[in-house]
This record gives structure tokens, sequence and C-alpha cells, in this order.
């Protein structure tokens, strides 16, 4: 288990790529294989008949559990992926679980994509998905303020490489 260094913790408060607001992440999810760290934005995408190349849950948003129609839609759309593409691995808050860097490796490089069910805390395994791809877009909510879409590409893998590299086992 890696543990978020205190330096890094602040710099994740920012966003670590383009801030979007909802049309316009909309308009972006359409056109890629959007990986989507996180409830709101994956039911956000899901309302707009967009369906995540990789999903990211936590059945909590803003440290809340989700509603009661919130977690309908999303555990619908859980139960229309065939059970292997279904994942579920725990992740303390503050914490990257190294088996999340391993399933990030895998589902980046399947053509289907894939959910994974976090039980704990998603925020840190974005860091696993921009790590992992070549290229590529994820998205993930950044709280009262809107979206944030990463292209990932060398810039955002080499910030994600090294915030990786500077946690500490425990």
């Amino acid at each position: 288990m890696l543990k978020l260094s205190d330096s890094d913790r602040e710099l994740l408060k920012r966003p670590i790529g383009e801030l979007i607001d909802e049309a316009e992440f909309t308009r972006r999810t359409a056109k890629c294989r959007p990986i989507i760290v996180g409830d709101a934005c994956c039911k956000t995408a899901i309302e707009h008949g967009i369906a995540p190349w990789i999903a990211v849950l936590d059945w909590r948003c803003m440290r809340t559990d989700v509603d009661a129609r919130t977690r309908k839609l999303l555990l619908d759309f859980v139960a229309g992926r065939p059970e292997s593409q279904v994942y579920r691995l725990a992740n303390p808050p503050g914490h990257l679980n190294e088996e999340a860097l391993e399933l990030a490796k895998e589902l980046a490089g399947s053509k289907e994509g894939g959910i994974l069910i976090i039980d704990g805390e998603d925020d840190l395994v974005a860091l696993a998905f921009v790590s992992a791809c070549s290229e590529g877009d994820l998205f993930y909510g950044q709280p009262k303020e809107g979206i944030v879409h990463v292209k990932i590409d060398g810039k955002s893998r080499e910030l994600a490489n090294r915030v990786i590299s500077n946690m500490n086992r425990g």
C-alpha cells in the first residue's frame, strides 16, 4: 500500500488537467474512449448515453454515500457488463493500492475496458490510469468546481509517475 505524501496532497487539491463544465464533458466523452473516475462523473456520462470505457466507482461522492437513484443507475451499468470486466479492490483514503497499478495496466491494455469498484476511496486510482496509459482521456470530478479532463500524454504521465514514486509504503 502506498501513502500519499503531504506535499503531493497539496498539489492534488488543484486540478491536474483542464477544468470543464458538464456540457463540455458530454461533448468530449462522446468523442473518445473515456476513463471516468468517480460516481458523479460516471452518472453524468451514463445519463447522456455515454458508457465509460473504464469506470472507477466507490459508491460515494464528496465523502458521502451516493443517493439511491445514483446507486441504482450505477449498479445497472455494472450489471450490464460481463463479470469478467468488473474488478473489486480495497483502497483506503489517501492511499494507492499497488494492485491498482497492475489493474490499470491490464484494463488500459484491453479492448473492452472494465469497471473497478473500490472499497474505500477512488480518488488516487486516477493516477494509476494516467501512469498506465500511453495516451487517452481521463475525467474526474473537482468538488464544487466542475469536471477535470486529463489528456493523457507524456506530461500528465510524468506528473502521475512522480506523485506515485513520492508515495511512502505503509
